[in-house]
């Protein structure tokens, strides 16, 4: 899935959903905040993939391209490679995609593309 991405406040925390299949069952990749980029499931697990990755600051609008098959996520931000590895705790069925921002954040999302590996 590739997107454009803009902060629209200090809070642009935001989060690519993707095998959702219900509100407890999905996968998600994204934005925190100070440069940490975090995994999420619909169980209410998380954790970090990196903290020390782009940060993506108000009014700044970012191309954001996650790849996923099986475990492996791929994570890459205006062209450039951020994150590979493994998340063993997300699902790994098929299902939609989606996004959410949270904490007080506004973000807005744009050009979504999705393309079947």
């Amino acid at each position: 899935v590739e997107y454009a991405v803009t902060p629209q406040n200090a809070n642009g925390r935001s989060l690519l959903i993707f095998r959702y299949t219900s509100p407890t069952s999905w996968a998600g990749i994204g934005y925190d905040l100070n440069n940490n980029w975090v995994w999420v499931n619909g169980a209410g697990q998380y954790g970090n993939l990196i903290t020390s990755g782009p940060d993506l600051a108000s009014g700044n609008t970012y191309i954001v391209k996650v790849t996923y098959s099986g475990s492996t996520i791929t994570i890459w931000v205006d062209g450039s490679q951020i994150y590979t590895g493994s998340v063993t705790q997300l699902p790994t069925g098929a299902g939609k995609i989606g996004f959410r921002d949270w904490n007080a954040a506004h973000v807005h999302y744009d050009n979504v593309t999705y393309t079947s590996p």
